[in-house]
């Protein structure tokens, strides 16, 4: 027998009528009315009271002794109109009025709903029913708060140029936002009650709002679309619709619920913004070309006139042709420094500036940089000084040569702006994190400092310190602007401390990651190790640097800052019997300076003579036949590098003991037997130029280095020269009248693939100008190349010549077919061995065929 409860009858209305009494009923009724949160009242026919809730009397304002059952529907509005809920006006525009109320009764059995603001600026919902006794049941709520927050939302909606709109799928009715309403005018609002939405979207956006809807409807996908429609204004406005479908249990539609808002403005926007790109493109795509364009036309004419200067340097001439020579090198140089910067300030404006990351020694690019400039800063009798710890990191990956481009500017601003002192390159390295450490570079000087007020302007572009900078130092007041821009763009920062009178300090942050496959090679100190070494230098900086330097090498170290202090230590050391096996010696020191120190030395029979190391920043007045009868056995120009410091030092330890010289002469030797300059090459450090990135096709490093005067031979290699500027022709054919090369010049392109067609074997080499008329250089190498795969020819290698500079340059010209790239204007040495390199490459492989 199951133990499932039976479930209970199902009972009709009438039956639970029977069971309950009438007096139980009313009861319950009056119960249930009385203490409902809304206001219930009951009229009869004659528009009198028989049912008034306890909620009615408090939303009328009413008690329940003025107000009482029986009373008519006027003596209410009278008391109401007497504490101000009511007024005439509120009661015709609700047609509240008992004439209104009969004829209402009188024509209307159905429900009647209206929104109704009393006196007090409460808002009530006030629903108005027939009962079929002909009696009328009022039911009122207080919807002031969800009023409210209506206005608001229809406020906010409205400031949005926003609105809704829902579509019941039983009623088949729309409603809308009131926002929504004044956006497009009742007018438009009218059609979409006849026609449905779609009465009011352009035509253009129809097919596209119908899909989306069927789409909405069937699959539930996402209704989310932008399209247009005419507003009350007669405008065609951009709106943004999305929407989204409510449906019943069962999984039919019931409603659409839809948001609109107004896009137009943003339209318009990004329509703007888009041209505004597209201009920008095209405005940038123009500064590229006209930068590609100036590189050509400077360095072409720059060309001839260095290549002019440097082929009449090389000619007999007298000392004062050569002076002339000399004004002419200078100035062109200074020119194309000038023209450099101008090109480079314009590749950033253009955005055509570019890094290029490789593997780089940091501390040889800083000596590169010093070995360039150290002949400014000995003219100037200005010392230079590298503070590189020997401890940090060396190798590391970047594009080391705008990196070198950087402290070109920023050394090179240091000697221009100091007469006096020296200027210091301090290197300090962060720990890594992450395989990348942080560089931080400064460069300090000792010159004339900047003004407050200027500080912060000295990094904008064409800015210099002072007006008058210019007329007294020259620049173009680019430079600083460049390496802000550069270093930036290698992800790091520039600054400067400076003090007017004191000197300036420009500092360069940048990230590098650490290059983990260089190779190091050590220096073998075994030689050093527990040697004693005295430095003398007045510079504290220069002493703390040597210290470290050969601390390192495990040499034990004192220091001295003068010639005096240097003597001292030197008697010391004899009385402590702890004597010094050689001396670092600087040159230029305030009282003593380094040669009449080495004299005192090897005058003095007390002191043992000791192997001198002298160091300086410029040429000492003594030739080195002098300087050894002294004890100065080697000299170098500061700032040194570590691997030519270490060496000699090796050397110096290694020479045996020396005997006590004899006193120089006191007549010092005449210009005339001072020994050639070759003799002197270890005694200097001559600048050295910066290197330059390699060609995508040859590097320097796997090209032999030729003399710029071959070995006359009795028969010339031809070579086709396709240039369009007459000087230009001129100039190369000078530097290769000594050459066993002779050049066959065209005009353009056209004639040169003429003539090689005519005869493919004739040149082993072709070099090629871009920029010429009728047909340019791009063109006429790859109908070359062409021609050699359609006729199965040996490949002739083809040399850019150029006066486009650019990265994107050279990569155009290997994009062409070109082998190998020369920037103008072009060097003799260059010149002469990119020839002989690609001549080398045919011989070494003859049967080299196109492609």
């Amino acid at each position: 027998m199951s133990d499932t409860p039976p479930l209970p009858k199902q009972v009709s209305k009438s039956e639970i009528d029977q069971q309950i009494s009438p007096e139980y009923r009313d009861q319950f009724l009056d119960i249930l009315c009385r203490h409902l949160d809304v206001s219930v009242s009951i009229l009869d026919k004659d528009l009198n009271y028989q049912f008034i809730s306890d909620a009615a009397y408090k939303q009328l304002g009413i008690t329940p002794k003025q107000l009482k059952v029986g009373d008519p529907l006027s003596h209410c509005h009278d008391l109401m109109m007497e504490n101000g809920l009511l007024t005439q006006k509120i009661l015709d525009k609700n047609k509240l009025s008992s004439e209104e109320q009969s004829k209402a009764e009188k024509t209307e059995k159905d429900v009647k709903r209206q929104l109704m603001t009393l006196g007090n600026g409460r808002t009530h919902h006030h629903v108005r029913k027939s009962l079929p006794n002909d009696f009328t049941i009022s039911i009122s709520e207080d919807v002031s708060d969800l009023v409210e927050k209506e206005k608001i939302l229809e406020r906010s909606l409205a400031i949005g140029n926003a609105g809704y709109w829902t579509y019941n799928f039983n009623t088949k009715q729309y409603q809308f936002s009131t926002s929504l309403v004044t956006y497009f005018g009742k007018e438009k609002i009218a059609m979409i009650r006849k026609y449905g939405i779609l009465s009011i979207v352009e035509d253009d956006d129809k097919e596209r709002y119908r899909t989306a809807i069927a789409n909405l409807v069937k699959h539930g996908k996402k209704f989310d679309v932008m399209g247009r429609s005419k507003t009350v204004n007669g405008n065609v406005r951009w709106h943004h619709t999305t929407a989204e479908l409510i449906r019943d249990a069962a999984g039919r539609p019931l409603q659409i619920w839809s948001f609109v808002q107004d896009k137009t403005r943003d339209k318009y926007q990004a329509e703007a913004l888009e041209h505004a790109k597209d201009k920008a493109i095209a405005a940038s795509k123009a500064k590229s070309e006209f930068l590609a364009n100036m590189s050509h036309e400077i360095r072409t004419p720059m060309n001839g006139i260095l290549g002019m200067a440097e082929l009449l340097a090389n000619t007999n001439i007298d000392e004062r042709q050569k002076e002339f020579v000399e004004v002419i090198n200078n100035s062109a140089a200074a020119l194309l420094t000038i023209i450099n910067d101008i090109l480079d300030f314009s590749k950033i404006e253009a955005g055509a500036l570019e890094l290029d990351p490789i593997p780089f020694d940091l501390k040889t690019a800083i000596n590169d940089v010093t070995s360039l400039l150290v002949a400014k800063a000995q003219e100037k009798n200005l010392e230079l000084i590298i503070n590189y710890p020997p401890d940090m990191p060396k190798h590391f990956i970047g594009d080391g040569g705008r990196l070198r481009q950087v402290l070109t500017n920023l050394i090179g601003n240091a000697i221009k702006f100091t007469s006096e002192g020296h200027i210091a390159i301090n290197v300090d390295v962060s720990e890594p994190r992450d395989g990348t450490c942080f560089i931080r570079l400064d460069v300090a000087d000792t010159g004339i400092g900047i003004p407050k007020e200027k500080l912060g302007h000295i990094f904008d572009k064409f800015t210099q310190a002072d007006g008058s900078t210019t007329r007294v130092y020259g620049g173009t007041g680019l430079g600083l602007a460049i390496t802000k821009s550069i270093v930036e763009m290698m992800g790091g920062r520039v600054s400067l401390t400076s003090e007017l009178g004191v000197g300036s300090v420009f500092s360069v942050q940048v990230p590098l990651p650490i290059d983990e496959n260089a190779v190091h090679h050590p220096l073998n100190s075994s030689s050093l190790f527990g040697k004693r070494a005295l430095i003398v230098d007045d510079i504290k900086i220069n002493r703390q640097i040597f210290t470290e330097q050969l601390r390192c090498w495990g040499v034990d170290t004192e220091t001295a800052e003068d010639g005096v202090e240097g003597l001292a230590k030197l008697k010391t050391s004899l009385e402590e019997n702890k004597p010094f096996d050689f001396v670092v010696l600087d040159y230029l020191m305030p009282g003593i300076n380094g040669i009449e120190w080495a004299q005192m030395i090897s005058q003095n029979s007390t002191i043992p003579n000791l192997p001198i190391l002298m160091l300086s920043s410029c040429d000492p007045s003594i030739s080195s036949v002098d300087m050894k009868k002294i004890g100065i056995v080697g000299h170098h120009v500061k700032p040194v590098r570590e691997a030519r410091l270490h060496k000699a030092l090796q050397e110096l330890t290694s020479m045996p003991k020396m005997a006590q010289p004899a006193p120089p002469s006191p007549q010092p030797p005449v210009a005339e037997t001072q020994p050639p300059i070759e003799d002197k090459l270890e005694t200097r450090i001559m600048p050295t130029p910066v290197p330059t990135r390699a060609s995508p096709i040859a590097s320097e490093q796997n090209s032999p280095q030729i003399e710029a005067k071959e070995p006359e031979q009795t028969a010339k290699t031809e070579i086709l020269f396709a240039e369009d500027f007459p000087l230009n022709q001129e100039v190369v054919r000078l530097m290769l009248v000594e050459s066993p090369y002779t050049p066959h010049f065209v005009n353009n392109g056209q004639e040169a693939l003429n003539l090689y067609k005519a005869d493919p074997a004739r040149f082993p080499v072709i070099v090629m100008d871009v920029s010429m008329p009728v047909m340019d250089g791009y063109e006429a190498s790859g109908q070359i190349i062409a021609y050699e795969k359609e006729m199965g020819l040996e490949h002739t290698p083809i040399i850019a010549l150029t006066g486009h500079a650019l990265k994107n340059d050279r990569q155009a010209c290997i994009d062409a077919g070109m082998d190998d790239f020369l920037s103008k204007p072009v060097k003799q040495t260059e010149l002469f061995d990119r020839i002989k390199f690609h001549l080398n490459q045919l011989n070494a492989n003859p049967i080299a065929k196109a492609g």
